[in-house]
């Protein structure tokens, strides 16, 4: 089940590619909690603590690139940790606002799905398809593959 973020006037999903955060446990860190929803409320003034289920979250385009485990960020950019793993430091307070939600396009729309295509995926093949291909240049050989 996808999970949508409940900042007024954002559309993002963990569908469409943005990292998911649920909101932090209000009884074992209460003022995080509050703070993430004092940040919700600033422009959704009808969400409340009870709007607060496992299903809420908050999705990335809401933190600053500081907000997350540096470790996390780096095991990313290597391949070692998935999107979804990345975590947040512990007191991390969403801080960015999306656009005017009376400016975006569609409405409320919010069960709209992310791109419709995918990014391009460049495939090399297996290695037994790879042969020597040899370009002469003068006095310099290039060994090439394709």
């Amino acid at each position: 089940m996808p999970n949508y973020c409940v900042c007024a006037g954002c559309r993002n999903s963990s569908l469409s590619g943005h990292r998911v955060h649920s909101f932090p446990d209000r009884t074992k860190n209460s003022d995080c909690f509050n703070a993430w929803l004092s940040f919700v409320q600033k422009r959704r003034r009808d969400f409340t603590a009870a709007s607060v289920t496992r299903n809420a979250v908050v999705c990335s385009a809401h933190f600053r690139k500081e907000d997350y485990v540096p470790g996390d960020v780096m095991a990313l950019r290597m391949g070692c940790r998935t999107q979804n793993r990345v975590r947040l430091i512990p007191v991390a307070v969403p801080s960015i606002h999306a656009a005017d939600p009376g400016s975006a396009a569609g409405g409320s729309n919010r069960k709209t799905p992310g791109p419709s295509q995918p990014p391009p995926v460049l495939h090399c093949g297996s290695q037994r398809s790879l042969r020597p291909f040899h370009l002469s240049t003068g006095s310099v050989t290039l060994l090439l593959y394709h």
